[in-house]
């Protein structure tokens, strides 16, 4: 045991023993505790870690070179604290720049620290190691590193050790142990909810990578494996590989995956509420699946909305209700949601509702149907949901036989650079379906799809220039379509 650690214990037994015996009150004994922590800076927090000073008053290079010149002049008289402190800043830098970074020279000045009981240096030469910062990457060393923090309860290490057991980054997978790190930090970030959703998920067998992607390692087909994200201390990315395998023989605690969830969503989070709503689909309790959905919508998610909206229309976890379907479909109308609208228009066009029926609905459908064509010319609206939406009308309008409109529809949706919408329009104008027999229409309609990989288009392409419908006929072109049309491949020059 080292003298700072001795000194430190007899102030701790001074304050909590002595001192009160002879009648000083709490108060005082804590100001003694903190005058005594402050002069050996020193904090106690189940480790030891020395307050470092990096500078917050540089505000210049030259006013980082004198502060190193300080801080290495202290650290040559050789105390832990000082060399740690000049570790620390080199590693960082100084400053509101963190002018003076030098990994290089913070390493063997970071391990000198370590081997004189500054335990926070494990953890440091740990990540060090891990990222690649000063030293070539370790994760070996790195995991070393991480076990001597911990094991000194540097609390920051248990994280890093839980995500290396669990990936078998510079050790062995091992589940036992990354959950057992796992529940260490959860103690120390007890406001984490990223935490708490991560590891939740993993008790119950689940893999969440974003609202609504969620893997189930029960019901994943093979063996899945995931990336996960770290930033390191300069801002670079390292990419660790979770892989399901490591799961198929490790039994679900779904009580504490639960807990945790619920935990999470109580701090706010839209992804444990999707994940408690998956759970209870697959426990087949959809009362409460439903209610976590709800829950999810309630804190503003409007891909929950657009789900309950689903599952009211198709009968899914609850028993079909047109009007609550419309209700949320209307809620991301009004915020102009591209898949809430075509829901809507099929909903109408599949008869399930009648316009007149809502007030709020025939206002909706006389708006949209309007809008549709101004966004002919709105040049801020992307391609993509103007063609979407105009050729989803157009093969309402064709299932139903409303074969003008469709053309209608489909010229909107072809306007806007959707490939089958102009393909379809190539044959209506070939067949003189909801419009006049047009060969050299229907031909400038498939070349356009073709140009953008059309496979079917490019067919269609090649039998034009071969037998000379709606343009001149040229058997070289019609060659160049047609293996075109066999690789499939996206062309947009000729020869």
């Amino acid at each position: 045991m080292s003298f700072l650690r001795i000194k430190n214990s007899l102030v701790l037994l001074i304050c909590f023993v002595v001192l009160p015996v002879i009648g000083m009150t709490d108060a005082g004994c804590k100001k003694v505790l903190e005058d005594s922590m402050m002069r050996s800076n020193w904090l106690l927090a189940g480790r030891e870690v020395f307050t470092v000073d990096l500078g917050s008053e540089v505000r210049s290079s030259a006013q980082a070179i004198e502060f190193f010149a300080k801080l290495e002049k202290r650290a040559s008289v050789g105390l832990a604290r000082d060399v740690y402190a000049l570790a620390k800043a080199y590693l960082i830098g100084v400053g509101v720049h963190h002018w003076g970074s030098n990994a290089e020279k913070a390493f063997p000045l970071m391990q000198k620290a370590a081997e004189n009981d500054v335990y926070t240096a494990w953890y440091y030469l740990g990540e060090m190691c891990f990222f690649g910062e000063g030293v070539p990457i370790d994760r070996k060393k790195a995991f070393s590193f991480y076990s001597k923090a911990a094991a000194e309860d540097v609390r920051a290490a248990y994280f890093m050790l839980f995500l290396m057991y669990l990936t078998g980054t510079g050790v062995e997978v091992d589940l036992k142990h990354a959950f057992s790190y796992g529940e260490k930090a959860l103690v120390v970030e007890k406001d984490s909810k990223t935490l708490r959703l991560f590891l939740g998920g993993l008790y119950a067998g689940l893999f969440i990578l974003g609202s609504t992607e969620i893997v189930d390692f029960s019901l994943a087909s093979g063996i899945c494996t995931f990336k996960i994200d770290l930033p390191s201390l300069n801002g670079s990315i390292q990419k660790l590989m979770v892989s399901s395998a490591a799961f198929k023989n490790y039994p679900v605690d779904m009580e504490r995956g639960l807990v945790l969830l619920g935990e999470a969503a109580a701090m706010r989070s839209v992804e444990a509420s999707f994940a408690l709503s998956h759970l209870y689909v697959r426990q087949k309790d959809y009362a409460k699946a439903m209610y976590w959905l709800k829950y999810a919508a309630g804190l503003g998610s409007t891909e929950a909305l657009y789900q309950l909206g689903k599952a009211y229309k198709e009968g899914l976890l609850v028993e079909k209700n047109t009007q609550s379907a419309l209700g949320y479909f209307l809620q991301l109308a009004a915020k102009q949601d591209v898949r809430a609208e075509l829901q809507l228009l099929e909903m109408v066009a599949d008869g399930l509702i009648k316009e007149e029926d809502f007030c709020s609905l025939q206002e909706w459908y006389k708006n949209n149907k309007e809008r549709a064509y101004k966004w002919r010319e709105d040049k801020a609206r992307k391609y993509f949901e103007v063609g979407e939406l105009a050729f989803l009308m157009g093969s309402l309008c064709r299932r139903g036989k409303k074969y003008e409109a469709m053309v209608s529809h489909f010229t909107l949706a072809a306007d806007y650079r959707h490939a089958e919408a102009r393909y379809l329009l190539a044959l209506a104008y070939l067949s003189g379906i909801g419009v006049a027999e047009d060969y050299k229409k229907a031909f400038e309609w498939a070349l356009k799809a073709a140009q953008q990989g059309h496979k079917q288009a490019q067919e269609f392409v090649a039998k034009f220039y071969e037998w000379g419908i709606g343009v001149e006929q040229d058997l070289d072109k019609a060659d160049f379509w047609a293996k075109k049309s066999r690789d499939g491949k996206p062309q947009v020059q000729q020869p």
